[in-house]
């Protein structure tokens, strides 16, 4: 039995145009200030962060149109 009400367990939100300095910790990092991230899935220069905070996927996919990692 998990221990969080994981309802949206499985919310994948892509990030995309990453600097090819960027790590999945740095992501992990601050994606965590929106709620717990469960994973970080790096590719070249995308990656997915699967998390459980989907009613601020929109706020955070709006948001982050303007921001440079």
């Amino acid at each position: 039995m998990p221990r969080y009400n994981d309802r949206y367990a499985n919310t994948r939100l892509y990030v995309g145009h990453l600097a090819s300095r960027t790590r999945s910790r740095d992501l992990e990092h601050f994606f965590s200030k929106y709620g717990r991230v469960r994973d970080v899935d790096m590719k070249r220069d995308y990656a997915f962060v699967v998390s459980g905070f989907s009613l601020l996927i929109t706020f955070i996919t709006l948001s982050l149109n303007l921001w440079d990692f």
